[in-house]
């Protein structure tokens, strides 16, 4: 019950029913007191609590007593209530909104009052009085009393209902019963765990007693042990002090939440054992056993001692299998000590210092490194400097080597990392040092024969498992790799081994690295940054990710080796671009046509080779055809096959050339790998460009210049394409070493300044570039102009619109090959930067035109399709405007995505359309994805966007037209609620309200209710269109925020539609509730003057309505459900044509009615 009422109400608030307990009491007895006192702690700690929830709803009733009448408010959760009086009103206020059912209060209290209004909120009623009264409230739990008794009424104010009261105290007995079944329970006795420790010299034993099933977990912590006792209450140490116990360096117990955390943690030299036992936990802290050492061995057994790396200190176990007296055996351990710890093998010592000496003999100086056991070691000359690098675990004294009579054996430096000794000396007198094993150490000798020979490194070359080159060293006994930078900068990995000296006594050069002479171990500098080295059983593997640039082993080999088997071999080629072609010619074709018919195949073989050597591919390619028709035997020969590939390359007849190329029996020839690679570089397939000129590397050193020339220019481009520098400056040497001539001048400078690009040399690579711009011819000045456009952007030495410029030219000057493709690419994607997106999509059209089968077209024609999609379905973001979005789709159709993608584009354009008000184009656009396109929900989704459209422009039947013939039983939650609205809006504009509002029931929210009000409005029902839009703006009228422009425009809608209804009690609880907020706004002089009484007869009033009356507008509803979530879920594909109407949508004319009547507008 509420305790009493609150200060400052108005007169006629009555005082709550706790006041009442003395009228009770006399007619209840004595025991009603305490149990209302009972009931008022009952409600508050249980019932009343449940107020906090929003009451749901409110039942209110009528009863005509003896002289007085009560209203009785019931309602389904208990709901704080306020009554007064003010100007005949009684004004009822719930502290929660409720819906309010009071249908028949007017008739069933007809004496007392005349109207009953509510709060459109829910936030209370207010009832016109027939007459004074002085109102008395009772609260009990969910129900609520207000008896309304006359002015003249004496005695005590009547009491609460006696099934009311009898209901009440059966709530204070239950409600005593939980009050005693919620009382604490007798505190159960603490769960202690106790210690007990106990000492011993080399042991320490902690036992934590614990009580039954107290569950502990146990953790191994750094340098200790963890336990926690899950549970436990307290810690009783007994008495014990096991901080100051031998073995325990740390020890702490406390409580964390209702865990008991114990820490031990051991003290040097000490280990540490956990076990349980039934009544708790043992932790032992043990010192573990001196280990035993073995005697001095005897001078006859020194042979059988262990090397000088073994450590003295064996286990006691060995110890027996020693001819020397046992030692006395360790005393036995306890049962509970860990048995590991007496056997474990002591650590190793520290490392040694080995001292370096120097020593003369009649065969000169030298310099022995005496390490103690065997030490991996390399040796090798470079740079100027004598390197020796040892894998040496002990420190290295080389201070006696500062004395050596000989110079070139005292050390320029000395280098000493943990496992690795790196020592430099100078450069010694060629072959005159010598690096050989001795013992367990090294000795370096200059100008001593007395050292062994050392072995010879073989390098072979080989395939990995995935058939990628690679080149093996068979190093024997390879211990490690380092990586060392040498003072000019070449990064160095030098592989040491040990045994028996092993030497590359010369320099191996390749592509992508070089091995460097040694006098023992492998040394491989590295022009790559992904060389790999490996080290394996059979020795030394270098190789990189990609595989290395190395020439096969054919199967032919055997037979005579490449150059044997080779097509376009040196000296036949020699011969037929030798001074006097023309009558070598001459004679080749009086040869073919005079020879027999056994050997005239052979005749026209040798001329088809001399047409290729003279640059006539495409006449041999003529002169092949007609031999291989004539003579299939000679058709399927190796030669002729390889010839027909070669030259159909030659002529860029690429199809015919990879046929012949990869025919069977000659797929995997050297020259045929050569050549597919060749096709595959003119057509821009670089990566298989690449690997096929590193699996046929050796053909291209076979072939004459002239011919390897433009090959290597191939291989260079590949490997730029790639990002394999170092392959292509190992290209672009070869081409400097070749004959001049071999490559045209402008050319080599061409593809030196693409290395030097893509080397970082920007600098020089932009001078060749504009050198070649200004002198080279039209092929070579059209290539550097794209080269340096690209290297200008990225130097940033060049600006946007100049970029462009320059390619515009180029564009137009050079037609027909990858150049003007690479060109129309560029330009596109600059215009793309540049934001000039209809030139870019033109330039993709183009390149799609003339190059449609390209790699390079079918990536811009995914670029311009993605950036297109994205222009058309992000628009709202500011870079196009609605004319523009609509100009790019129609103008570029192609480029528009097909699917769900491309239906999406479309209805985007319609919003669009509809932005520009060119509402039936747009429709037409949906119509036909409604009727072509869509099926399921998404085609009810899509009708529901038409139907609107078609609201807009003023045509309710063909929107309610769309909405049922798409009508389905399951949608999606928020696309069913707006058809729903669309429905109820297209029948109020066919004068049909009571359907409207049928289609709304049972719907809730403010899209629901501003509809409602706008059909209540325009239907002239003026009480109930102000009711609801009063309850569209719920319990704004409470705090300091301000009114936005839509709420001010409600407000006074509502106030219109009062005045209008001559409902008075409403005006003034509206002017009550926003008067306030409505005074400080930019509406407060209309306000005033709308609320004012006999306002509706005065002109201001006339134009209030006429202004309101604009403001329903459809587009104002429908702004509503502008960016909700209206997508449909996936549908399958359509069958039907592309996402686009039949014709293009008409910008004038109107749309006719389903029914045949004409559309309004």
């Amino acid at each position: 019950m509420r305790p009493s009422t609150q200060p400052g109400e108005a007169d006629g608030t009555l005082v709550s029913s706790v006041s009442m307990m003395p009228y009770l009491g006399r007619r209840s007895g004595p025991a009603l007191g305490r149990l209302l006192l009972l009931l008022c702690f009952a409600l508050g700690a249980g019932v009343v609590g449940a107020g906090s929830a929003a009451a749901r709803e409110v039942t209110v009733t009528g009863t005509k007593m003896d002289r007085f009448g009560r209203i009785l408010l019931h309602f389904d959760q208990p709901t704080k209530v306020s009554a007064r009086v003010a100007n005949a009103v009684l004004i009822i206020t719930f502290a929660e909104p409720s819906r309010i059912k009071a249908e028949k209060l007017a008739t069933e209290l007809a004496p007392y009052i005349t109207t009953v209004r509510r709060d459109p909120d829910g936030t209370g009623l207010r009832i016109a009085l027939a007459a004074p009264v002085r109102p008395n409230m009772l609260e009990a739990a969910e129900r609520v009393f207000i008896d309304l008794l006359p002015p003249n009424w004496t005695g005590l104010p009547p009491g609460l209902p006696p099934e009311v009261v009898a209901e009440l105290a059966r709530r204070v007995q239950e409600a005593e019963a939980k009050l005693r079944a919620a009382a604490p329970r007798r505190t159960e006795p603490a769960r202690t765990v106790k210690l007990r420790m106990a000492e011993l010299p080399s042991l320490t034993r902690l036992v934590f007693e614990t009580p039954p099933a107290l569950p502990v977990q146990i953790r191994e912590v750094g340098e200790g042990v963890e336990l926690a006792f899950e549970g436990a209450s307290a810690f009783d140490g007994g008495g014990a002090k096991p901080k100051l116990a031998a073995g325990v360096a740390a020890f702490e117990a406390e409580r964390d939440g209702g865990v008991l955390m114990v820490r031990v943690r051991r003290a040097p030299g000490f280990a540490a054992q956990t076990f349980r036992e039934p009544d708790g936990i043992v932790v032992d802290l043990a010192k573990p056993q001196p280990p035993q050492v073995l005697p001095e061995p005897a001078p006859a057994r020194e042979a059988a001692a262990p090397p000088p790396s073994a450590v003295s200190v064996v286990p006691p176990q060995k110890v027996e299998a020693e001819p020397a007296a046992p030692p006395a055996p360790p005393p036995a351990p306890d049962h509970r000590l860990p048995t590991a710890a007496a056997v474990a093998p002591p650590p190793a010592g520290p490392p040694a210092t080995v001292l370096a000496k120097v020593e003369t003999g009649p065969q000169g100086a030298s310099l022995l490194f005496p390490f103690r056991s065997r030490t991996p070691a390399a040796a090798f000359v470079r740079a100027g400097a004598l390197t020796i690098v040892f894998d040496a675990a002990d420190r290295l004294d080389v201070s006696a080597l500062a004395n050596s009579p000989d110079p070139s054996l005292r050390p320029m430096e000395v280098r000493q990392e943990p496992g690795l000794v790196t020592l430099r000396f100078p450069e010694p007198a060629a072959g005159s040092a010598r690096f050989s094993a001795e013992g367990e150490g090294w000795r370096l000798s200059a100008g001593s024969s007395a050292a062994l020979p050392a072995d010879s490194l073989k390098v072979t070359r080989a395939l990995d498992e995935h058939g990628r080159p690679l080149v093996r060293v068979g190093l024997l006994g390879s211990s490690r790799a380092h990586w060392l930078r040498e003072p000019d900068g070449m990064r160095l990995a030098v592989v040491t081994a040990s045994g028996r000296a092993q030497t590359l006594p010369l320099a191996r050069s390749f592509v992508e690295f070089g091995l460097a002479p040694t006098l023992h171990g492998v040394v491989v500098e590295a022009h790559a940054d992904d060389v790999a080295v490996a080290l394996g059983q059979t020795g030394v593997s270098i190789g990189r990710e990609l595989g290395l640039s190395l020439s096969l082993s054919p199967r032919g080999q055997e037979e005579g080796g490449t150059a044997s088997r080779l097509v376009l071999k040196r000296d036949a080629w020699v011969a037929d671009v030798a001074p006097g072609a023309f009558d070598r010619y001459a004679a080749l074709v009086w040869e073919a046509a005079h020879a027999s018919r056994a050997g005239r195949a052979e005749a026209r073989y040798r001329l088809a080779r001399f047409l290729v050597a003279n640059g006539l591919d495409h006449e041999a390619s003529s002169v092949l055809a007609l031999a291989r028709a004539e003579d299939p035997v000679f058709a399927r020969r190796r030669e002729t096959v390889l010839l027909s590939g070669i030259a159909a390359a030659r002529a860029r007849r690429f199809a015919e050339a990879r046929a012949f190329l990869a025919a069977a029996g000659t797929s995997e020839e050297p020259e045929a790998i050569l050549w597919r690679a060749a096709v595959d570089a003119m057509e821009g397939r670089w990566a298989a460009a690449l690997a096929g000129f590193r699996r046929a590397n050796e053909v291209v050193e076979l072939y004459p210049d002239d011919l390897a020339g433009p090959i290597r220019l191939l291989a260079l481009n590949a490997a730029l394409e790639e990002g394999d520098i170092a392959r292509a400056e190992g290209e672009l040497g070869a081409i400097d070493r070749m004959a001049t001539g071999s490559v045209p001048r402008d050319r080599h400078d061409l593809a030196r300044a693409r290395v030097d690009a893509a080397a970082g040399r920007e600098e020089a690579a932009l001078k060749d570039y504009e050198r070649l711009i200004a002198e080279a011819d039209l092929p070579v000045r059209s290539e550097a102009t794209l080269h340096w456009t690209r290297l200008g952007l990225k130097t940033k030495t060049l600006e946007l619109d100049d970029a462009i410029e320059r390619l515009e030219t180029l564009s137009v000057t050079w037609r027909g090959d990858e150049l003007e493709l690479a060109a129309i690419t560029d330009l596109a994607r600059h215009y793309g930067e540049a934001k000039r997106w209809r030139d870019m999509f033109a330039m993709a059209r183009r390149a799609n035109r003339y190059f449609p089968k390209h790699p390079a077209t079918r990536a811009l024609q995914e670029d311009s399709a993605r950036l297109l999609e994205e222009l058309l379905l992000r628009a709202e973001d500011g870079k196009l405007s609605g004319v523009q979005a609509l100009a790019l789709y129609f103008d570029f159709k192609e480029l528009a995505p097909v699917g769900r993608r491309g239906d999406e584009i479309v209805r985007r354009l319609a919003d669009r359309l509809v932005e520009l008000d060119l509402l039936d184009q747009a429709a037409d656009l949906l119509q036909y994805q409604v009727e072509k396109r869509l099926t399921g929900a998404a085609r009810a989704t899509v009708a529901a966007r038409l139907a609107a459209i078609r609201l807009m422009s003023g045509k309710p039947l063909l929107a309610l037209a769309a909405l049922h013939a798409t009508r389905l039983a399951e949608l999606p939650e928020e696309v069913r609620r707006f058809r729903y609205v669309l429905e109820a809006r297209a029948q109020a504009e066919l004068s049909r309200p009571d359907l409207a509002l049928e289609i709304l029931e049972g719907e809730t929210g403010p899209d629901f209710d501003r509809l409602r009000t706008s059909i209540l409005w325009t239907a002239r029902r003026w009480r109930e269109a102000g009711e609801a839009g009063e309850a569209m703006l719920g319990t704004r009228w409470e705090g300091a925020e301000p009114l936005t422009d839509r709420e001010r425009a409600d407000v006074l809608r509502a106030a219109i539609a009062y005045a209008l209804a001559d409902e008075r009690i409403s005006l003034d609880r509206l002017r009550q509730k926003f008067g306030r907020k409505m005074l400080d706004s930019p509406d407060a002089k209309t306000f005033g003057q709308v609320v004012s009484p006999d306002a509706v007869q005065t002109r201001e009033f006339r134009l209030a309505a006429q202004e309101a009356t604009r403001a329903d507008s459809l587009r104002l509803l429908l702004s509503d459900w502008r960016g909700r979530p209206l997508e449909h879920p996936a549908e399958p594909e359509s069958d039907a044509p592309p996402s686009e109407p039949p014709t293009v949508p008409r910008v004038e004319g109107a749309v006719e009615g389903t029914n045949g009547a004409p559309a309004r507008g």
